[in-house]
């Protein structure tokens, strides 16, 4: 408070700005100034009146070229105004406005405005080239003579019957100069040029850039637009603007209307928060879209094919419609480029207002710089709705995110964290029934890391559900309720030259074996196939595989194309296969592992697959590599060959038979069954060959099937190149007429103190003898408490 002020009591009145009016009694003596002031009076009220409503059109009023360019004509439909100055101006007709060069026409014959307006100067209806803007303003005229008591002989100088209180048209030049402080070139000729500098100069009038600017920080209020800059020249607050006409060599290049129309809007309450708050805020959105509109409306059809925003705006509002089918149909992907979301989103007409209305709140977009995005959505039977993507709105691309606490810099939304995350090096994937599961795997960057979830359900498939060339790949599902169905193929999941799989809790099913030949060159193959990929986990997976009459399919798979001392190898091929069941079809084979290093088979359940008497083979361990193979704990039911360890090279190949460096066989459950053409083949439950050193303790061999009498067949058979140490004890074996089958290849020890060949607690029932070898072999064995009970 100044120290000037002097306080005062509350109910003080205070006659400073209060309108007089004259008081009216018998007796007074009036005069035409006691008149005048009461219409003084009136004219103050209206207007305050008008201020407290807000500034704008009421209706009416539109401004649009009449005729060709050249003409330079402006139609002007009727209408009403209310002006910064609260006064109300009324157009009572169409009028056309036309624009000529400066002294064909003179000026019209007026005394100015009316009220507080006065005289007001500039703005005649002549116009030169350049930028102009249009205006309602008011104006004065005398109409008509009236009788006077001739008192005086000058009273007849002042016998005007009325004042008309009228408006006119005034047509103010933007100068070059003004234009050029808001970069603005005004010199545009080709249709792109021209399009830019409408939307610049109609944006100018927005405010902006400054009204963006303003939004950085609290109580700031905006910085002034174009319109405020004219308002210090020529522009008066008892002008309403209606338009902005562009005029050069042509004629009449355009009109733009909403660069300045403004619809009725009270001034804010709080005019340093005029950026944030405020009805003019609403018009202002409102004008934004239907300036928006009415250019891409006057741009020419042919333009519209392959219509870019940048090539043709400056700026785009937060929100505006693209027309999506007719002459005038625009390609949303086109217009908005860079900026464009990576799908279009549905919309009910019933919500269309309530996105637009959200949307109209946003800054408009500048196209030069910045990453703003925008969402498009399609209005069902209508047009294209873009708007501008904002983190308040319930949409993945406009959620808010912390980026600096997610340890994604630059991140700030949603969508923008799961582009992040799935460009890193893992992505993350899940699959549900119905979905083309194939084209979402398809999506997955070739050589990046993935966790694939497949939810529970029935995925019925055409072909293999293929994953071939990425890194760390880890497949979880549901269980037995996640199910993978390839009804005419020999897989239903091939995962080929990936770093390392991980596969647990998924049902995989493939009805149809093979030929034994693929394209791809892999012979058998199985429900679930893994090629080529050093690193293999596989644990509670059910994989099914269909019946043929000869070898032709398995339940899992697991190879390698090169064996290992022919392939580049940057890791140890191992692979782990634990809990898992496999239900084999007719002559089939339940688990193969070729080329691998460390096999690790564990507590896995081998049986034949519903309807199906016997399967060919149970679990084998094969090819020209393997160093260390463990098979522990597994049940094989209803299976001709039990489990087998052996490597050896190609029918052509020359060289030194291959060997497991070692080789352990413990605590398995087979039970051998024979079809009718197994009674020609050897059989056995369990067998090693080709090995450093082998364990195989505990195991269980049974044989229910009487033919099993009429072939030759060992529980366990042991044939092959043997290193110094094997040890085979505490089995049992019943029904096979040959409880161990022992026969050694290559040269032997030259005795046995010079090796541990062990044989002891072995148990053989039903058998002839407990262990079969030649008698230079049994020279060597350590043969203690084995038991054959015929």
């Amino acid at each position: 408070m100044s120290s000037t002020t002097t306080p005062i009591r509350a109910g003080t009145p205070l006659l400073d700005q209060g309108i007089r009016a004259v008081n009216f009694f018998n007796g007074r003596l009036l005069t035409s100034r006691d008149l005048g002031r009461e219409q003084d009076a009136r004219r103050e009220a209206g207007a305050r009146l008008g201020q407290a409503i807000g500034a704008g059109i009421v209706e009416g009023l539109e401004v649009s070229r009449q005729g060709e360019p050249l003409e330079r004509r402006l139609s002007i439909k009727k209408g009403l105004a209310v002006s910064r100055a609260g006064q109300t101006l009324c157009l009572g007709a169409d009028q056309v406005l036309a624009l000529v060069p400066e002294g064909d026409v003179a000026s019209p014959a007026t005394s100015g405005g009316f009220g507080p307006c006065g005289i007001l100067s500039g703005g005649t209806y002549v116009a030169g080239d350049g930028i102009y803007l249009l205006t309602l303003a008011p104006a004065t005229a005398p109409e008509g003579k009236a009788e006077v008591l001739a008192l005086e002989p000058g009273n007849v100088r002042c016998n005007t019957d009325a004042t008309v209180e009228a408006v006119q048209f005034r047509l103010l030049r933007i100068e070059p100069e003004l234009l050029s402080a808001y970069g603005i070139d005004s010199n545009a000729i080709a249709p792109p040029a021209v399009s830019r500098l409408r939307n610049a100069l109609a944006y100018a009038c927005f405010g902006y850039p400054a009204l963006a600017d303003a939004h950085r920080q609290s109580g700031v209020a905006p910085g002034a637009s174009l319109l405020d800059a004219m308002r210090l020249r020529a522009l008066d607050d008892c002008d309403v603007p209606l338009a902005v006409v562009y005029l050069n060599a042509d004629g009449l290049i355009f009109v733009d209307r909403w660069a300045v129309r403004r619809r009725v809007a009270s001034r804010a309450a709080a005019p340093s928060w005029t950026a944030w708050l405020g009805e003019p805020l609403d018009a202002l959105g409102e004008a934004q879209l239907t300036q928006f509109q009415e250019h891409l409306a006057d741009i020419p059809s042919a333009s519209l094919s392959g219509l870019s925003a940048v090539a043709w705006f400056g700026w785009l509002p937060p929100a505006g419609f693209l027309d999506a089918e007719g002459p005038r149909a625009v390609g949303w992907e086109t217009f908005l480029g860079a900026r464009k979301p990576a799908r279009f989103v549905p919309l009910a007409p019933g919500d269309a207002r309530a996105v637009l209305s959200q949307a109209l709140a946003r800054d408009a977009v500048p196209l030069a710089s910045g990453a703003t995005r925008f969402r498009v959505y399609r209005i069902t039977g209508g047009p294209w709705l873009f708007v501008r993507e904002a983190p308040n709105a319930p949409h993945a691309e406009e959620v808010w995110l912390d980026g600096t606490r997610a340890r994604l810099p630059g991140v700030d939304n949603v969508q923008a964290a799961i582009d992040a995350l799935r460009a890193r090096s893992c992505g993350q994937l899940g699959l549900w029934p119905g979905a083309d599961v194939q084209a979402l795997v398809a999506t997955v960057p070739k050589g990046s890391n993935l966790s694939l979830c497949i939810e529970a359900g029935t995925y019925s498939l055409n072909e293999p559900l293929t994953l071939k060339d990425l890194g760390h790949v880890v497949i979880h599902g549901t269980g037995a309720g996640s199910l993978l169905h390839n009804k005419g193929g020999e897989a239903a999941l091939l995962v080929a030259s990936c770093k390392s799989l991980t596969v647990c809790d998924l049902a995989v099913r493939a009805d149809k074996p093979g030929s034994g030949k693929t394209e791809s060159g892999l012979g058998l193959m199985g429900a679930l196939t893994v090629v080529d990929t050093p690193q293999v986990h596989i644990e509670r997976v059910s994989a099914q595989c269909g019946g043929a009459k000869e070898l032709a399919a398995g339940g899992i798979v697991v190879t390698h194309t090169k064996p290992g001392q022919e392939a580049k190898q940057r890791f140890v091929r191992r692979v782990s296969v634990s809990d898992c069941e496999l239900a084999v079809g007719e002559s089939q084979l339940g688990l193969l592992c070729v080329h691998c290093e460390i096999a690790t088979v564990r507590r896995n359940t081998v049986i034949a697959a519903a309807g199906t008497k016997v399967l060919q083979r149970g679990i084998v361990i094969a090819g020209e590599l393997a160093r260390e193979v463990r098979i522990e704990d597994n049940v094989l039911a209803d299976v001709a060959q039990g489990i087998a360890v052996g490597l050896s090279r190609k029918e052509e190949a020359e060289g030194d038979s291959l060997q497991v460096e070692r080789a352990v066989l413990a605590r398995n459950s087979v039970r051998v069954a024979l079809s009718a053409a197994d009674l020609k083949r050897n059989r056995f439950g369990l067998f090693v060959g080709n090995a450093q050193s082998v364990l195989v303790q505990a195991n269980l061999v049974t044989a229910e099937d009487l033919r099993v009498r009429e072939v030759e067949m060992e529980a366990l058979r042991l044939s092959g190149n043997y290193g110094r140490h094997i040890v085979v004890r505490d089995n049992h074996s019943s029904g096979t007429p040959t409880g161990i089958g022992f026969a050694p290849q290559g040269a032997l020890p030259p005795s046995a103190e010079e090796c541990l060949w062990l044989f002891e607690g072995n148990l053989a029932e039903q058998a002839a003898e407990v262990i079969h070898c030649t008698d230079e072999v049994r020279r060597l064995l350590r043969d203690q408490n084995n038991v054959a009970l015929s």
